[in-house]
C-alpha cells in the first residue's frame, strides 16, 4: 500500500500505514512525516513526547517553526499553528490535502 492508499483507511488506521508506506516507498519524490513545532509550548512538548519514538527511529522529523525548512512549510501550505504532524513529499508541500 502507498502512502495515498494509507490516507483513504480510517484515521485511527491511517498513521500507522503512513509510516510502514514511507519505510519501504521507493522513488524520486519520497514522502516525509514532519513534527512542526515552536520552541517549547507545551503543547510541542506533548507533542515530542507523544512521538519520540518514531522521532528516535526517524520515522517522524522534526523541524523548528523559525528555521529556514520550518519557515518553508509554513508559507507553502498556510500552516496556522504548530505543533503540527505533516505528511510532505520532497517538495515541502502536503499530500492529501
Amino acid at each position: 500500500m502507498d502512502v495515498k492508499d494509507c490516507l483513504s483507511l480510517p484515521e485511527e488506521e491511517s498513521l500507522a500505514c503512513v509510516k510502514e508506506a514511507i519505510k519501504t516507498e521507493k522513488g524520486v519524490c519520497p514522502s516525509r512525516l514532519v513534527l512542526l513545532l515552536e520552541g517549547d509550548c507545551e503543547p510541542c512538548i506533548q507533542a515530542r513526547r507523544e512521538y519520540e519514538q518514531d522521532i528516535k527511529q526517524e520515522t517522524i522529523q522534526v523541524v523548528s517553526t523559525a528555521s529556514k525548512e520550518g519557515k518553508d512549510i509554513i508559507k507553502r501550505n498556510n500552516i496556522e499553528y504548530a505543533p503540527a504532524l505533516l505528511l510532505l513529499d520532497c517538495n515541502n508541500q502536503l499530500i492529501g490535502v
